[in-house]
Parts: structure tokens; C-alpha cells; sequence
């Protein structure tokens, strides 16, 4: 031991001697460091390691108060001794905390008794901060859990997992090359040189099968009968704990939350939309439809087009205004599915995530408040470098990345949601839009009850919209005060935030016009939530479109520049109305933009520049509402009929919108109309249509376009005040002029998949706008040009709707007839045991347009077929077969079923039904089940005979996964007759007679 101790000391003083570092030893070297490193009477105190980052440093008192003492700390960066401390105290505090690591102090003690010949006393010490947090994630797809931490200057980690509520721990090896071996004081054994690993999912039950298998097959075929028995699903239950080492010792340990894994349960009930349906409310949509064309996956998808900060949601109700009955026990919310962005203008970016509204508290008038907490975001916008938009940058909670316009998005967003304390009012599910324009496709859309979050992300919740100015603010309690409802501490003048107290954390919310840097103050206190209001209220906000932040620095998948953000649409009043009368009718149309989350609108009208209002309700043709003893418009374009128009010449409209809780607290006001039922166009007439344009200069075939255009002057460059009408004319390459649309309304519209534009080459578009006597403006013009791939070929179908195992199958396939170039074919085959998204070629560079294949395997079979010419191939068409082993062909006679066996089927399960004369079809019968039999045949009981009609399915590995039913079949009793011949006296028959038996 004293050569230990002597040896040490000599490296110390070799160091010294030498000027040489003493920085930590080499990554792959291990050394022990003692307590005390020398013989000498004189020693530095260290109390043992640091777990915090602090040092706290005491010596003797050899110099009797006589002289200061110099403290020096190594500084690996200049490579030199730094003064830390000078003074007559025997002890030093460090005023900073310190990373993980190894460090040396050193304190003059040259010409005092007992001190080393180098004239300093040397201490190495050590610090090892524990992680700040250790999160993960699970992915039920692919069976295995993320488990991440904060990241420590340091020489690895341990990690443990619980899988029985933290009873037991086991020390868990990642795979992969961020594995070392390590050696300090107080652990020996393989650490992560990785604070982000990826586990494999473990459970009890795996755990014994694996324990069972590893003491031979006879004990692992008992295990595998007594599972058999149970359910499918084992749930995961995790727990992770992490502790930090450096180069002489592991520290103290940082746990995760604990995981328990719960089933998802799918709440949509068409995710793909083949059904038809469209499932999802729009708000500010120009358009939501479910659609053929380009479909991302099998034959539809839903096709929407979003304008001003608009968004479609699906929603879940579990409790509603008249019926508390909320949800309980779930652990988080999951929405995923596939989208594919057409669009975005610049200014513009689309989030995806999942929403939970719950109960917490009551109001003053007892009735139980409602809470939103929102979810992980996927925001897709223009990437930086992509001027016409054809490239766009994702971005989640933990990657970002860029993609082509035209490829498809994998989106799986989730929700931490603790189970002891959300009380569920509904889930949503959300697409929505921040700026101007964006068109995208949906598909597979799913949103699931449960998750696989561990803990809460950083996330800001908000009012989506409001009328009134009030805003009611939520953010998860990332920093864990455990405080909902606090004070704001905020100076109400000022703006100023108090500093937060020794050990205590302050959330400092700010906001800002959106698309500006004019942050102020919104809330500062320990609290996560936070309401202001509206109103006549000082802090109501006014119109506009603002910007949140909410400070998260320093915490788990906090945003790169340390705040998550939150976004809201005050609408007080309708943004504009424009009124345009129609001289020779003697109407006016008024129109408007659609204002957020509007049920419909209030149009009232003025005869006297706004002195005086009345309502103008809807007419029976109109579409309109009846909400709270309102009628309300619900659509932002009005014709108000001559009828209405009777008492005055000047005119002047104003519009407030309604929702569900309230109307505008504002309205919107028109320009002043004059009507004098003639022409007062003007000798100078109407102005070229200005900023005519396509929103994309070159496509695809096929790819949507969007051409927009904005409203003429009138003479002089003054307001048009008069009602106009557009009309586009196209020409193609290689053809005429022809008329496309007439009597437009809108300032824009679109083309897009089969009605898209399909031909090669540069087509230009000319417009007019004319008004009610004819007068029209000058033509403008635009054009774009269409190159590269096809487009998706227009119709991909089979020849049979049901189809069962070797059956020919006849695929068809078609282009859109105005491409009118040659393309050849790759047709693709995905059958259910194969990798998701892998398709084995049928046909290559094919100009075959049909395709026959037979199918030797039951469940779904994928085709995938794609055109293709010189430039590359189109995007995919898929076509979704699902292949069933054909049902037995089932007989009878004489009270005994027979049919065929089926391959692979291991039972058969037999019913019987009655039916009266009004039976149509089988499918009316009432069947009840018989029983199931290994062999295919079924003898009749006695008391059953000639009483019933009879049906077979074959089953293979469950009483669920079985044929469809067999013919039916009727037994029916054999009726004996026994015919008496009778005779006259001579013998001869004069008579018959039967006796049924």
C-alpha cells in the first residue's frame, strides 16, 4: 500500500518537475487515483468526489495566519496553473459548477515544515454529475425502446433496465460499436460511449421463454404450450436508470419515468379513405375531397387545399356539453399516417400533431374546467436553398431533413398523457397551416388512443383562434414545478420578470406579431399555465396573427434555439369586405375571406353611410344556418338581391363572423356602392388583370398548379367599382386557343391530377375579366412549362372483386389519353409475408396495358405499377388484393355433411339455421353454432334430422382466421310411401290408395 501511495506521489511531483500536463490520462487508459497522494504531513481535504460539479477544498493551517494562501487550478484549454483562490481561509468553495472529469489542485506551501520538496501540495479530484433527465420512446413497430439522456463530458455510461416496477435492475450492453470497456474504482464492465441508444423490448414472459430455451427444448416446449393459452399482446413495462462515469469512478444514478405499455387503439374509422368518406372538418379549406387522383396509397386519398392559417381536425368527443362520461387510463395519444406536399407558399409551413382537451379544476360557477395540451409536431416548410419550392425541410421533435415535393411523408406523432391525471374530454387530430397557401394529400391517417412516450416534450398550447382578444395558454411542465394555475409575476407596466429564487425555475413566456421580432412579455412565474382576457381588458389582444415562446434552454428535446413555440389567430372582426354591384341586374355581390373556425356570418346593410343598420338574412336558396336565434351565412360570398336594394343608390355592408361559443366582438366594413343601373365603366374602361401567375413555372405532368391573379383598377388606376367575372383561355403546344373556364369569381384557380396538365411542352394561359355590360379589360398572360417523368397512369384495376387462392387474376391498366406519348410499364408484386414497401418486379419496361397472375397465398397482396419513359418513372399507382382460401364446396346425403379438405386447416366449424318462407338469402338465416370437427364431415343427430339448413368454414391457425362460408345445404327426410292397389271380388283394380310414413 505505501508503494501505492509513494507511486503516486512520484507521478505528481514528475509532472511538476517536468511542466508537464497532469490532464486526464488517454481515453483508452485507467488509473487510480488515492485520497491522499503523498506522505507528507501537509494535505488538501477533498471530502471525496463531486456529484454536483462543486469543489469544496480544506488544508491545515501551517502558515499561522502569517501569509496568504494561493490555491491553483490546472487548465487543461492553456494548458497552465489558474489561480482559484487567494486568501488567509483554510477551505475553498468553487463558485462555478464543473463537467465530469478528472481535475488537480495544487497549494504553495514552499519554506513550511512538512511540505514536499516541489514547495506544493498536489490533489487530484473527481466530478460525476449525474444525467439531468433520461427519456424514452417506444416504438411499437418496431419492438424496441430509445432511451436518451443528457449528454456529459465523460468517459461513458452505465445503464440498467427494470422491467418489474423497478424491483429488479439488469445491466443492459447496447449493440453497435459505441460499446467500451471500462475499469474505475467502484465499476468494472461494458459502458455506452452513447447517451441515445435503441434497446430491444424485454418482458417477463420473453425473459422466461429466453431462460427456458437457453435449459433445453423439453423446458422451453412446456413454456411455449402454457403461453399458447394467453393473448398475443405483452405488454412492455420499462424503467431506465443512467449513471455517469469518468476516468476514476461511476457517480450516482439519474431514473427515467416508468413506461407501461398500452395496446393502441385506431379511432378513425376509414384511415384510407377508400370508403369515400372524408372524416375530417375543414376550417379555411378551399378544398377537402376525397380523391383518385395521385393517390398516395391503393386507389384514394384525401385531397385538401388550406388558405389563411387554416387546418382540417378530426376530432373524438368522449364527453360533450350535456354528457359527462370522459376517458380515463390512457397514456398518451398517436397520430400518424402518410402525406404528400403539393404546395406551400413561401411564407407558409404545415404542422401535424395529435390534441387532448381534459378536465382539471372548476370554475367559479362550479362547472369543471377544460385543458389543452398539444403533441409533437412534424412542421414541413420550403426548404432555405429552394426558390421555386420543390424542395421542402421536415422537421420533428428529434431529426429534421429535407425531401422533394413530390415525395411521400412517413408522419407517427404522439402525446404523453399521464394516466393518473388527464381526464380525457376529446382527442383531435390535426393538419394545419401557418401563412397564406399550401396544398398536400392525406393518407392512412390514423389517431390512436395510447402512445409510447415516456414523459412530457417541451410543447406550447394554445387558442387556435379567438373573437374577442382572450387567450388561454398551456405548456408542458417540462422543468417539473408540478405548478398549473400561479401568479404572473410579470411587472404590469414594466414587463419586467423578477429573477427566480435560489433553486427555483421561472417560465418566461413572450409573444410577437408574427413574422416580426418585437418579443414582449406575456408570463413569468412557476406556473404552466396561463390565461389573459378579452374584451374591454387591458391585456385583450387586437387583430392579428402573433407568435408564442416559452423558454426551454437546457431541457430534453428542447428546440435548438431554446424555445417552443406556439401560434394563434385573433379575428375581432372580419378582416375586408369588398362590396361590387352589378350595374345591370341591380345586385350587389359581397365577398369576404373565410375567417378561422367560423360557424357562418352576420351581413348587415347601410342606407346611410353607416348611420343605421339592418340585418340582411338569407335567402331559401342561400346556404345558411340557424345558430342561437341567428341566421347566419355560411359561406363568405353573398348576392344581394335587387329586392333588398330598393330605399337608396349608396350602400354600404358590414360582416362579423359566429362561432360555436360566440360572435366577433367587431365587424368588417365594405366599400360605399353605388347603383344606377347603367354603365359607368368610363371611356378609359377596365385596367389589366395585374400579377397573373402560376405558382410553379415548371411541373410534372399531372402535378398541381395553382394560377392566381389580383382584381383590375378602373380608370386612372382607381378602385373598379363593378362586379367582374374571369375567363382563362389555354393553349397547348402543337395546338389552338381554346376556352378553359368562364364566369370565374374567385382570383384563382387550379388544375391538378387527371384534369392536371399532362402534355409536354410550354402551355400559356390568357385571361380577361369582364363586367355585366360587357366590357372587358385587357388580355395578361402567363405560361408554364411541363417536362420529365409521366404522370401516374389514370386507372389500375382487376378483373374480379373476390378473388381465392389459384385464381387468374387479370390486372388493366391505362393512361390519361391527353399524355399522348408512348411510356413503358413496371408492374411490382408485394405478397403479406414480405418486407412493408418492397416489391418484387412482374413486368420491366413493359408496354403491355393488362397482366394475368395467379395467387398461391391467402391475405392481402400489394401490386405497384409505375410509367415510365426516358426522364424516370412516375409515381406509384398501387392496387390492394385480398386473396382467401376458397370455401369448402359442402354436400349432403343421407344426414351426413361431406365437403373437400381444405389445405392447412385445422378445424371446421359447422352451423345450422332455420328460416321462413321470406329468406332470401343465407345471410337472413338465424345460424347457430353446431360444433367444430378435424375431418370434413359432420354426421347429423337424430333429434336434428330433416329440421335444418347447413353451412361449413374451414379454419387454420384461430377460430378467426377462417374461409368464408360454404354453399348451404338443406337436410331433408326421405318420405316413404307405401301404395295399396285394391281390386273388385274378381281380382281385377278398380282403386289406389297411399299411407305415408
Amino acid at each position: 500500500m505505501r508503494m501505492l501511495k509513494y507511486a503516486a506521489s512520484g507521478i505528481a511531483l514528475c509532472c511538476n518537475v517536468a511542466l508537464a500536463s497532469p490532464d486526464m490520462a488517454a481515453a483508452n487508459s485507467y488509473y487510480m487515483v488515492a485520497d491522499h497522494e503523498n506522505d507528507y504531513s501537509l494535505a488538501i481535504d477533498d471530502g471525496g468526489p463531486s456529484f454536483n460539479g462543486e469543489f469544496f477544498m480544506s488544508w491545515p493551517d501551517f502558515k499561522q495566519s502569517q501569509a496568504p494562501y494561493e490555491l491553483e487550478l490546472w487548465d487543461s484549454a492553456t494548458r497552465s496553473w489558474q489561480t482559484v483562490y487567494t486568501g488567509k481561509n483554510l477551505h475553498y468553495m468553487s463558485d462555478e459548477k464543473r463537467t465530469s472529469g478528472v481535475y488537480s489542485f495544487r497549494l504553495k506551501c514552499q519554506g513550511y515544515a512538512g511540505c514536499p520538496s516541489s514547495g506544493y501540495i498536489y490533489k487530484k479530484t473527481d466530478v460525476v454529475l449525474e444525467p439531468s433527465f433520461v427519456n424514452l420512446a417506444y416504438n411499437d413497430k418496431k419492438q424496441n425502446v430509445n432511451v436518451y439522456w443528457e449528454e456529459k463530458a465523460t468517459e461513458g455510461y452505465i445503464i440498467e433496465q427494470s422491467i418489474d416496477n423497478g424491483n429488479t435492475w439488469e445491466h443492459m450492453i447496447p449493440e453497435g460499436k459505441e460499446v467500451r470497456l471500462y475499469h474505475g474504482k467502484n465499476f468494472t464492465g461494458f459502458i455506452s460511449t452513447s447517451p441515445d441508444v435503441v434497446l430491444p423490448k424485454t418482458t417477463i414472459n420473453s425473459m422466461r421463454m429466453a431462460n427456458a430455451r437457453s435449459m433445453g427444448m423439453q423446458a422451453f416446449a412446456r413454456m411455449a404450450v402454457s403461453q399458447s393459452t394467453s393473448a398475443k399482446f405483452d405488454p412492455g413495462n420499462f424503467k431506465y436508470r443512467i449513471k455517469n462515469c469518468n476516468m476514476y469512478r461511476c457517480g450516482t444514478y439519474q431514473e427515467s419515468n416508468h413506461f407501461y405499455e398500452h395496446l393502441l387503439n385506431p379511432l378513425i374509422e376509414d384511415p384510407t379513405f377508400e370508403s369515400g368518406k372524408v372524416q375530417f372538418y375543414p376550417n379555411n379549406a378551399d378544398e377537402l375531397v376525397v380523391s383518385a387522383s395521385r393517390p398516395i396509397d391503393a386507389n384514394k386519398s384525401l385531397r385538401a387545399s388550406l388558405s389563411n392559417w387554416g387546418y382540417i381536425e378530426w376530432e373524438h368527443k368522449y364527453s360533450t356539453w350535456d354528457k359527462y362520461n370522459p376517458r380515463f387510463g390512457i397514456n398518451g395519444m398517436t397520430a400518424r399516417g402518410l402525406i404528400r406536399v403539393d404546395h406551400l407558399d413561401p411564407d407558409s409551413s404545415l404542422s401535424i400533431y395529435p390534441v387532448a382537451n381534459y378536465y382539471q379544476g372548476r370554475n367559479p360557477n362550479g362547472s369543471i374546467k377544460s385543458h389543452r395540451l398539444e403533441g409533437q409536431q412534424m412542421i414541413i416548410s420550403r426548404a432555405p436553398n429552394s426558390v421555386d419550392g420543390r424542395r421542402l425541410t421536415v422537421k420533428t421533435v428529434r431529426d429534421e431533413w429535407e425531401v422533394d415535393a413530390s415525395e411521400i411523408i412517413e408522419f407517427d406523432q404522439q402525446l404523453y398523457l399521464n394516466t393518473s391525471e388527464h381526464i380525457i374530454k376529446n382527442v383531435k387530430f390535426y393538419v394545419r397551416l401557418l401563412g397564406s397557401n399550401a396544398r398536400f394529400q392525406l393518407d392512412n391517417a390514423q389517431l390512436y388512443e395510447n402512445g409510447g412516450l415516456g414523459q412530457y416534450d417541451p410543447s406550447f398550447s394554445i387558442y387556435i383562434s379567438n373573437y374577442i382578444g382572450e387567450l388561454k395558454t398551456e405548456w408542458t411542465d417540462f422543468a417539473k414545478t408540478g405548478l398549473k394555475d400561479q401568479p404572473n409575476l410579470m411587472h404590469p407596466v414594466t414587463g419586467h420578470c423578477p429573477a427566480p429564487n435560489a433553486g427555483e425555475f421561472h417560465y418566461k413566456v413572450e409573444y410577437t406579431p408574427y413574422g416580426k421580432e418585437q418579443w414582449r412579455t406575456y408570463y413569468c412565474g412557476v406556473g404552466s399555465r396561463f390565461m389573459s382576457q378579452g374584451g374591454s381588458s387591458h391585456t385583450a389582444f387586437s387583430t392579428g396573427r402573433y407568435e408564442f415562446r416559452v423558454n426551454c434552454k437546457g431541457f430534453a428535446n428542447c428546440p435548438d434555439d431554446g424555445y417552443v413555440r406556439g401560434y394563434t389567430v385573433i379575428l375581432r372582426g372580419v378582416e375586408s369586405v369588398l362590396a361590387q354591384p352589378n350595374q345591370a341586374q341591380k345586385q350587389v355581390y359581397l365577398s369576404w375571406p373565410k375567417t378561422l373556425g367560423a360557424y357562418g356570418y352576420i351581413v348587415e346593410q347601410s342606407e346611410d353611410s353607416g348611420s343605421t343598420w339592418r340585418r340582411i338574412n338569407p335567402r331559401t336558396v342561400d346556404e345558411s344556418m340557424l345558430w342561437q336565434g341567428n341566421h347566419l351565412y355560411t359561406k363568405n360570398k353573398v348576392l344581394i338581391p335587387n329586392y333588398e336594394l330598393t330605399n337608396s343608390t349608396r350602400f354600404t355592408y358590414r360582416v362579423k363572423a359566429c362561432r360555436y361559443t360566440r360572435c366577433q366582438d367587431g365587424y368588417g366594413y365594405s366599400n360605399e356602392v353605388i347603383l344606377v343601373g347603367r354603365d359607368v365603366s368610363g371611356h378609359d374602361g377596365i385596367g389589366a388583370i395585374t400579377n397573373f401567375k402560376a405558382d410553379k413555372s415548371r411541373i410534372l405532368p399531372g402535378e398541381a398548379i395553382k394560377l392566381s391573379w389580383e382584381r383590375p383598377k378602373g380608370p386612372h388606376g382607381a378602385f373598379y367599382n363593378e362586379h367582374l367575372r374571369y375567363s382563362i383561355y389555354v393553349t397547348k403546344p402543337g395546338e389552338g386557343e381554346f376556352l378553359k373556364w368562364n364566369g370565374l369569381e374567385d382570383l384563382s384557380v387550379k388544375r391538378e391530377g387527371e384534369t392536371g396538365i399532362q402534355k409536354l411542352g410550354t402551355q400559356t394561359f390568357r385571361i380577361i375579366a369582364c363586367d355585366s355590360f360587357g366590357n372587358c379589360s385587357p388580355s395578361s398572360t402567363t405560361s408554364i412549362e411541363v417536362v420529365g417523368r409521366p404522370p401516374m397512369p389514370l386507372e389500375f384495376s382487376s378483373n374480379k372483386t373476390e378473388v381465392f387462392t389459384n385464381d387468374v387474376v387479370t390486372l388493366n391498366w391505362k393512361m390519361n389519353p391527353s399524355y399522348g406519348l408512348p411510356v413503358s410499364y413496371h408492374l411490382g408484386l408485394n405478397e403479406p409475408s414480405w418486407q412493408p414497401g418492397y416489391f418484387e418486379p412482374l413486368l420491366s419496361q413493359s408496354t403491355a396495358t393488362s397482366h394475368q397472375i395467379t395467387f398461391d397465398k391467402t391475405g392481402v397482396h400489394r401490386l405497384s405499377l409505375q410509367a415510365c419513359n426516358q426522364d424516370g418513372c412516375s409515381e406509384t399507382r398501387t392496387l390492394s388484393i385480398v386473396v382467401s382460401s376458397r370455401p369448402p364446396a359442402l354436400s349432403i346425403d343421407s344426414h351426413v355433411l361431406n365437403w373437400n379438405s381444405i389445405l392447412g386447416a385445422t378445424l371446421y366449424k359447422v352451423q345450422k339455421a332455420t328460416c321462413s318462407e321470406n329468406c332470401s338469402s343465407a345471410e337472413q338465416f338465424a345460424w347457430t353454432d353446431v360444433g367444430n370437427v378435424k375431418v370434413p364431415q359432420f354426421v347429423i343427430p337424430e333429434a336434428d334430422k330433416g329440421k335444418f339448413y347447413y353451412r361449413v368454414s374451414a379454419c387454420f391457425t384461430s377460430q378467426v382466421d377462417c374461409t368464408k362460408w360454404s354453399n348451404v345445404v338443406e337436410d331433408r327426410v326421405k318420405i316413404k310411401n307405401v301404395i295399396f292397389i285394391h281390386t273388385d271380388l274378381l281380382g281385377s283394380p278398380v282403386a289406389e290408395s297411399t299411407l305415408k310414413e
